[in-house]
């Protein structure tokens, strides 16, 4: 069922997943869009979140990650394992990102105020839901794994359930006891921050060498969050051809492994299956690193290796950047680390030799386009700047015209500025080219950015967009406020919640104690719980200000 202004990309109702207006669209817009992963992971939910769903709010996880997770598996089935690994390794990227506090509240965890903390929280339900449930699968093998997915569904059927169900349903089917493994990467925050040495040792008494690897985790380690214990996978690549898969028990700060062999490996990768939902730091031997980048067994192997080649000075590693960000065989997500390691180390004349060539597909497009944000020295080839204004004037997909306008206002905003113009008044699929001008503006901050984002928070604007708008206003109002705190306190209780919160988050980011009457009233007629937890957040933070 398709709703017009329906706040979310889509939500599960039992027989009739709910859509937004956005779910309809042209050729023109499936040129590099499509609805693939919302409709695997809305189905999904039918029986993780219908059938079985969590009993409360702390186990959100259980329905998140299984749908998060279905995305993958639908990816698997139509574009092969390495569109599973592409996605893991992109879903990965976010959590080590976010889930950096070891204090903070766990995936699963009942420290909150509102149901819509669990949804924001760095221990992402959603994207290290997915991982820790792709974690079991590699521990369990796909057998083992689907069967217990099978008996977690037969068995709690119609029910609500926590995560210790799922957990004893695993442990019935396998034989295995996860219960250190649920508290690890399910109730408490965090993932551990490993750097890996690899390194050879010919030998002096056998016709072969040691590879050796010492093993840190760098997290913060103390009674109340100690080191994580982990069967660390290892991929070695003999020179052969051949590969030998092993592992090594890691259970406190420091761990050493070494393993006679007769030659010396070509490379060797660690958890190249992303079995382990961990940030991975690998020190090795330079040819090492370039033969992981390009031979790697995995996307995740060879994205990791990739994404580790910065240092300057190497013209062999920049060379097989270059060569990788240009090879359409290769994932995205390989790509695009080759990409980023040589925005890095600045390589601004290979970059734009990429931007000249061949850019394709459209994914890759915008994913180079956002990437080119990142570097600090957009000037130092001008053939850059000028790849990104094309892109944004005339790529034919709209999501690359997007990407490139909002990476041309970061690095050079008076180029920006007239096309973010012209798109606050062009229409387009879902209002993705509007959207993109908001997101521009915010940064260019040039002539008629005022008026024009106060136009577009008008009732008649795509409710995206409507939202966007007023979620900039603060950043390009500073020094004339007053047209714009009349139009937030004006909005704070309108008919669309995403609308009003924006208003609620924008006086507060203002600073203006002025509106606190105006939002202590919206309280008194707040429809929800919700409407008046954000209030009262608010409240509280405008009051805090004024301290």
């Amino acid at each position: 069922v398709v709703v017009d202004e329906f706040r979310w990309g889509g939500m599960e109702n039992t027989g009739a997943t709910t859509m937004n207006g956005d779910a309809v669209f042209d050729a023109h817009a499936a040129i590099d869009h499509d609805l693939d992963g919302l409709i695997a992971h809305e189905l999904a939910h039918q029986w993780f979140g219908n059938l079985v769903t969590c009993n409360s709010w702390e186990h959100l996880w259980l329905n998140e990650g299984f749908a998060t997770l279905s995305e993958g598996l639908w990816l698997e089935h139509r574009d092969g394992r390495a569109a599973y690994q592409g996605f893991l390794w992109n879903r990965l990227q976010g959590v080590i990102e976010e889930d950096t506090d070891p204090t903070a509240p766990g995936m699963a965890s009942k420290r909150y105020e509102n149901p819509e903390e669990i949804f924001g929280k760095p221990a992402d339900p959603y994207s290290k839901g997915a991982l820790v449930l792709h974690a079991i699968r590699a521990k369990l093998g796909d057998d083992l794994f689907f069967e217990a997915v099978a008996e977690y569904l037969r068995r709690h059927a119609g029910n609500p359930v926590e995560t210790d169900q799922f957990r004893r349903v695993l442990e019935d089917v396998s034989g295995e006891s996860f219960d250190r493994f649920f508290w690890q990467w399910v109730t408490r925050a965090g993932v551990p921050r490993l750097r890996v040495e690899t390194s050879w040792t010919d030998s002096d008494s056998f016709d072969g060498g040691t590879l050796n690897l010492n093993i840190e985790q760098l997290q913060p380690i103390d009674g109340d969050s100690p080191a994580f214990a982990l069967d660390l996978p290892v991929y070695i690549r003999e020179t052969s051809g051949a590969s030998v898969r092993t592992s090594v028990r890691i259970d406190t700060r420091a761990a050493e492994a070494t393993f006679p062999m007769r030659q010396r490996p070509a490379f060797v990768a660690i958890d190249p299956e992303l079995a382990i939902v961990a940030d991975i730091e690998t020190v090795r031997p330079g040819d090492w690193a370039l033969a992981q980048a390009e031979h790697g067994p995995t996307v995740a192997a060879r994205a990791r290796a990739a994404s580790q080649l910065t240092e300057t000075g190497d013209n062999a590693s920049a060379r097989l950047l270059s060569n990788i960000a240009r090879d359409e065989a290769e994932h995205d997500a390989v790509r695009i680390a080759a990409v980023r390691s040589l925005i890095e180390r600045g390589e601004t004349g290979m970059l734009g030799a990429i931007a000249m060539g061949r850019v394709e597909p459209a994914s890759f497009r915008a994913a180079f386009a956002e990437a080119l944000a990142d570097l600090p020295d957009l000037a130092s080839d001008e053939r850059l700047g000028d790849w990104l204004e094309r892109a944004a004037r005339s790529d034919r997909a709209l999501t690359v015209q997007g990407a490139a306008l909002i990476a041309l206002a970061k690095t050079d905003p008076a180029r920006a500025h007239p096309i973010a113009l012209y798109f606050s008044e062009t229409d387009a699929h879902a209002d993705r080219l509007r959207r993109a001008a908001v997101e521009a503006l915010a940064k260019t901050r040039g002539e008629h950015t005022l008026d024009t984002l106060l136009a577009l928070t008008g009732s008649d604007t795509h409710f995206r967009t409507r939202v966007a708008a007023i979620e900039a206003l603060p950043k390009v109002a500073p020094d004339n406020t007053a047209p714009v705190r009349v139009l937030l306190q004006d909005l704070v209780g309108n008919r669309l919640g995403a609308v009003s919160h924006a208003a609620i988050d924008a006086l507060v980011e203002l600073g203006d104690r002025e509106a606190t009457s105006t939002l202590r009233q919206a309280r008194e007629n707040a429809r929800s719980d919700h409407d008046r937890w954000r209030l009262d957040t608010a409240i509280k933070a405008l009051e805090n200000q004024a301290n």
